[in-house]
Formats: structure tokens, C-alpha cells, sequence
């Protein structure tokens, strides 16, 4: 099995922690307070705190798999090279077989120790996931220029408020989606404008929440309050933020490539220990601050120009289009365009290539068939959205089965049959001796592991049943 295993160029740990950061802040926060006002302040703040946890011990378990991985590739090469079926397993060699030296992604890492069919599931669910990407994004790109422009005219054509929508989106697909079609890679500079200006969108509507909090007149003097308090725990909608939290909590399929290159890495594991705390301390700030802002408004809807402000918004930037500020309304309203538009075609070709890894096609149609498995990415998320624009469903949806299979199910495999793999290879508990062990790992080896695989299918029928219940509560209707 021949694998792009290059590391390419390295960089420091600060510079690791703050790609980490900015790779898990993503759209997913925008969807989290809806999330967090249908469950609550306290109940929202507690599955926050859980997940983070529970995320940072599947992210040990990718370290620790990335260097049992490594393990295994040295000694295949040492096998190579000697011409030998048997690779003898000593004290010395130990330490250095299990140094991170090479990039294993985790589709070649599930295949090595899941096996085929393992990959294959994996890649099944990777696609339904970044498929899930493109729909959210195919919805929130449009819907952002509908929150500001609304409806309008053009000559004798008169754009609805309801139609605009899809004037936009038709929009999209013709400028973005022929990106698709090719082969590029975001220039470095991009990437950092991408997550400069995600962070500072982020912020700008923590600190206009803030102020609202210290001064409810930023708007406007007419604010309709609700005589109920806001929400504090309501565990029938515990599901609904769930899988909003997962999504965004979400790196793990981008983590191999991550740590990699990473050059300290005995420092790993508390480098992203701090990732995750930031984290946590960003989400928890944003809900909570959106919550004692917006949690008890009655009004349902904001206005595109100054007016009083609204209820939590699915999306959370339309919250802020009647700010007295325009400049900062329409920024915040329109930061998703700009973001996710450079984001959709790289989303696209990484589906395409997945899908495309399915097969076993030559080069030459890889060539022939690669106009029609781009066409296959981006044409079923556009149709998505042109079928539904509720982002929060989307979101939810994508995080609550996708999202947990990535970033707790496969994790929890991989190190346990990992374990299994080098210790039958190399010697009897040898895959102790590997210095990016899971601290968890107590009161047995494998307690986290199967706590880890309980959570999931208790989280997954909960949320299973909550939708089954909303269906049917919907069909009564």
C-alpha cells in the first residue's frame, strides 16, 4: 500500500495552536446559539463542557494513532529492506519506531488498521459529511445576501422576499461552482484572510452583545421582551444542540495533517488540550453572551435597517442587520459570503477526490471522468438548498451522524484495534511504550475507548427518536 506519507514543511507549536483554533471555529458557531437557546444556558454550557472533553480524548487517540502508524510503516520498510518477514522488537528501537515522522491521514490510517472494508465505510461517511458541508454552505451563502438586499427589482422582474432567495443561489452556482471543475490548492495568504476575518466577525458580535447587555438602547428604544426568563435547561431539546455542538467542535478529520509538521512533538497533547479550552471558552462566551442579549426577545425577525433587535436567529449574524452601525450590520451579514464562497470549491474538489478513491480508475479516467464526479459534488448540495434553507437542520444534521461518527466512533476504533495490531507485531503490551499514549487510559486501558463507543450510540438513538418525535408532532399538524 503506497502512501503519501510527505510532512513537507515544518512550523512551530504556536503557529500549530492557532491553525487548530481557527480550523474548528468555523460556520458551526454561527448556528450555536439557536442551539444553545433551545436547550438553555446551564444545559448548554454543561453538553459544551462534555464535548470538549470528550473531543479532546478522541484527539489523543488520533496522536496516538498517527505514531503506532508510524511504527508499522518503519518496519514495513525495514522489512523491505532486508528481505525479512520478521522485524525483531527491542527496547532500543521502541522510542524512534513510534516518533511522528510521517503524515498518515485517516483514511490510509483506518484502512491500516480497520482494513478495507473499514476504509470503505469511512469514506462513505467522509463524503456524506463534506456533502453536508456543501449543503450548509449552500444555504448560507444565499440566505446572507437575501438577509440584506431582500427583495427588489430589476426592470419589469420583481424579486420576493422568498425568491430572492433563489436569484441567489442560482447566482452562486453559476459564478462558484464551475471553480470545481479544476485542480488548486488556497494560497497561504488566503487562508489567513479566511480565518482573520471568521475571528473577527466572531468577536465584533461578542462585543456588540456585550453592549447591548450594558446598554439595551445600542438599537433602538423599542425592545419587546417576553415576561419569560430565559431559558436555562430543557433536556426534550437537548438533541437539537448536539449535533450543532459536534460540528462545531469538528477537526479530527484534518488533524493528521496537522500535527504532522508540528516540531515539538513531545508537546502535543497539551498544545491541543489548550486548543480545546480556548475553544470551549469562545463558544461558551458566545452563547451565553447571545443568550442574556437576545434570549427573552419577542420580536421575530430583524429589519435591514436600524430598528429594534430580534429574537436568536438560526444564523446567528442576522441577528445584527438592524444594528445602528450599518457598516458593521452589513459586514456581519455579508462575512459568510466572502468566507465560505473561497472555501466551497477546496471542500468540493477534496469530495470529489474522496469519491474518485472509491473507484480503482487509471489515471487516464481519473482524467475522462473527473467533469462529471465534480458535477456529481456540487449539483446534489445545490438542489439541497434549493429544497431547504434552514441552515440550523442542515447543520444539525450533518454533525449529529457524520460528525459523530468522525470524531468519536472511528477515533475509539482505530487506537483500539491499533493497540491490538502492534502488540500481536511487535510483543505483548509494547504498544505501551509509545510516548504519544492516551493519558486516558485508566481505570483499564480500554475503559475510554468503550465509554467513548457507549456515549456515541446512547447520543445517536436520542437524537434518532428527538427527530422521529418532531416528525411526527409535524404530520399532526
Amino acid at each position: 500500500m503506497a502512501l503519501d506519507t510527505e510532512v513537507g514543511s515544518s512550523y512551530s507549536n504556536i503557529f500549530g495552536f492557532i491553525f487548530v483554533y481557527n480550523l474548528i471555529i468555523g460556520v458551526g458557531a454561527l448556528a450555536l446559539p439557536f442551539g444553545f437557546k433551545q436547550a438553555g444556558l446551564i444545559l448548554g454550557t454543561i453538553l459544551l463542557i462534555i464535548l470538549a472533553i470528550l473531543s479532546y480524548v478522541t484527539i489523543t487517540f488520533i496522536i496516538e494513532a498517527e505514531a503506532l502508524a508510524n511504527a508499522h510503516l518503519i518496519a514495513n520498510e525495514e522489512e523491505d529492506n532486508n528481505g525479512s518477514a520478521v522485524v525483531n522488537y527491542t527496547e532500543e528501537k521502541s522510542e524512534p519506531q513510534f516518533f511522528i515522522n510521517k503524515r498518515v491521514e485517516m483514511a490510509p490510517l483506518v484502512e491500516l488498521f480497520l482494513g478495507r472494508i473499514g476504509k470503505i465505510i469511512f469514506s462513505i461517511i467522509i463524503i456524506i459529511y463534506l456533502y453536508g458541508d456543501l449543503a450548509i454552505y449552500s444555504v448560507t451563502i444565499p440566505q446572507s445576501l437575501a438577509q440584506v438586499t431582500h427583495g427588489f427589482k430589476m426592470g419589469s422582474v420583481t424579486l420576493t422576499e422568498k425568491t430572492v432567495y433563489y436569484f441567489y443561489l442560482g447566482c452562486f452556482a453559476a459564478v462558484v461552482c464551475p471553480f470545481c471543475f479544476f485542480n488548486f490548492q488556497k494560497t497561504k495568504y488566503l487562508q489567513f484572510f479566511t480565518m482573520f476575518n471568521r475571528n473577527l466577525a466572531l468577536w465584533t458580535m461578542i462585543v456588540i452583545s456585550c453592549l447591548y447587555i450594558t446598554n439595551n438602547k445600542s438599537w433602538s428604544e423599542t425592545i419587546h421582551k417576553s415576561e419569560t426568563k430565559i431559558p436555562l435547561a430543557n433536556f426534550t431539546q437537548l438533541p437539537s444542540l448536539f449535533g450543532v455542538a459536534i460540528y462545531a467542535y469538528m477537526c479530527h478529520h484534518s488533524l493528521p495533517g496537522i500535527i504532522a509538521p508540528m516540531r515539538d512533538k513531545a508537546s502535543l497533547k497539551r498544545l491541543l488540550a489548550f486548543d480545546l479550552i480556548a475553544v470551549f471558552l469562545t463558544y461558551a462566551i458566545l452563547g451565553c453572551v447571545a443568550l442574556i442579549s437576545f434570549g427573552d426577545i419577542t420580536n421575530p425577525t430583524c429589519d435591514n435597517k436600524r430598528g429594534p433587535p430580534c429574537s436568536i436567529q438560526k444564523l446567528f449574524t442576522f441577528n445584527f442587520t438592524s444594528y445602528k452601525i450599518r457598516f458593521l450590520a452589513d459586514y456581519l451579514a455579508l462575512f459568510p459570503v466572502f468566507t465560505l464562497s473561497t472555501n466551497f470549491p477546496l471542500i468540493a474538489i477534496t469530495l470529489r477526490n474522496n469519491i474518485m478513491s472509491l473507484f480503482k480508475l487509471s489515471d487516464r479516467s481519473r482524467r475522462e471522468f473527473s467533469a462529471f464526479f465534480s458535477l456529481a459534488t456540487w449539483a446534489p448540495p445545490i438542489a439541497i438548498a434549493a429544497i431547504t434553507d434552514d441552515v440550523h437542520k442542515l447543520v444539525d444534521f450533518t454533525g449529529a451522524y457524520a460528525g459523530l461518527f468522525i470524531m468519536f466512533i472511528f477515533p475509539a476504533l482505530i487506537v483500539y484495534y491499533g493497540r491490538r495490531k502492534t502488540d500481536i507485531r511487535f510483543g505483548f503490551e509494547s504498544s505501551k511504550k509509545n510516548p504519544q499514549y492516551s493519558p486516558f487510559s485508566y481505570p483499564f486501558p480500554s475503559f475510554w475507548v468503550f465509554f467513548i463507543l457507549g456515549f456515541s450510540l446512547l447520543s445517536l438513538v436520542l437524537v434518532i427518536v428527538k427527530q422521529i418525535l418532531d416528525l411526527t408532532k409535524q404530520n399532526k399538524i
